[in-house]
């Protein structure tokens, strides 16, 4: 029995379950399933404020709200000093310790900003994260899920990456995932489930890719996708490993 014919199966045994239990839902509003599916399309071709148009967007604001804080928070582990670094080493040229002392401050400003952009798609820091409107919001939330921002954010923070050749098709490439398409759903009075997954998914035994399902819920007026960590993510998050020519490598 493949797993497409299972999951519909399933499907149809929860529906005739809940259905009676359920009460009549309005038969004029849109369908969750349609609206799944502009969802996914809108994903699949970079349309991330015609995406985030059909999220809820309440839990992303809470996302913010928990991330500005802990920005706000001072660092409770110790930051090194001079002298930290000449104790630990007191082999150390001045100089060395005073270079290694700024590449470690600098790097950890880095994180912070990596940290932001990882959450929220090319924002680096508090100023970007409250001037944005929740529908803003919403959009970079969205593609920074993405395999191909995240595969992006991979290749330009490794630098040998940056001076391997061919580095740029690979990139564009990612443009060219797999499309996201919508297997079934079940409407049980003002929620809805949608089995959904990628063309890729019934080719590979990898859980980032197996099928999912996205919860909707009734708004009063629509559909509104439910957003969650796994919502559109494939796998885990990307990395990538480049190998740099041996003629651009200088000689030791």
């Amino acid at each position: 029995m493949s797993v497409r014919f299972s999951l519909l199966l399933g499907l149809a045994c929860l529906n005739a379950t809940l259905g009676a239990q359920a009460p009549a839902s309005d038969r004029s509003r849109v369908r969750a399933e349609v609206v799944a599916r502009q969802f996914f399309n809108a994903v699949s071709h970079g349309r991330w404020i015609d995406a985030a148009q059909l999220l809820d967007l309440t839990w992303i604001e809470l996302n913010r709200r928990s991330l500005f804080e802990s920005a706000r928070r001072p660092m409770v582990h110790h930051a090194p000093t001079l002298q930290d670094l000449m104790r630990s080493d007191p082999d150390m040229p001045r100089a060395v310790a005073e270079y290694e002392l700024a590449r470690l401050l600098r790097h950890r400003g880095e994180a912070r900003a990596e940290h932001f952009s990882s959450v929220f798609a090319d924002v680096s820091d508090t100023t970007m994260l409250v001037r944005l409107s929740p529908l803003e919001l919403g959009a970079r939330w969205l593609q920074g899920q993405d395999m191909r921002y995240q595969l992006r954010r991979a290749t330009l923070r490794s630098p040998s990456c940056r001076r391997t050749p061919g580095v740029s098709a690979a990139i564009d490439a990612a443009e060219r995932l797999p499309e996201r398409f919508v297997i079934g759903a079940i409407e049980v009075g003002d929620s809805a489930y949608v089995v959904h997954s990628d063309t890729s998914a019934f080719r590979t035994r990898m859980d980032g890719t197996a099928p999912k399902v996205a919860v909707l819920v009734w708004g009063g007026d629509r559909w509104r996708i439910s957003p969650d960590y796994m919502l559109i993510r494939q796998g885990f998050g990307a990395s990538v490993m480049c190998e740099v020519p041996r003629d651009s490598v200088p000689p030791s």
